[in-house]
């Protein structure tokens, strides 16, 4: 928490807004910025070489690799922007199951 108080100091000046709420294992952190209704940035602070940083690059480099996987990847977030636009509980749910299939292909 102490880590997060003092880049909360540094990030505020700059519009940026720590979501305490979002808790996860690891010391994962978000911090916010743009009004609610149009948000502009999400930062996600996390432990270097953790479980959390390696899926987020597993993932990233599976699509790198795979520009067909990509493009999937492209038009679900379309798809699901456009159908949950004001829900983003509702639109980080609906990626989860292609997140984790993707995942689990890049493990193979």
């Amino acid at each position: 928490m102490v880590e997060a108080k003092k880049l909360a100091k540094h990030l505020s000046p700059l519009g940026y807004i720590w979501r305490r709420t979002f808790l996860r294992p690891e010391k994962h952190m978000l911090f916010v910025k743009g009004p609610e209704s149009k948000r502009t940035h999400y930062l996600h602070v996390m432990k270097y070489d953790g479980r959390i940083w390696k899926n987020d690059v597993l993932f990233r480099n599976s699509l790198r690799r795979s520009p067909a996987r990509a493009k999937e990847y492209e038009a679900i977030k379309i798809t699901l922007a456009k159908k949950f636009f004001s829900q983003r509980g509702s639109y980080t749910k609906g990626k989860e199951r292609f997140i984790r299939q993707t995942l689990k292909m890049a493990e193979r």
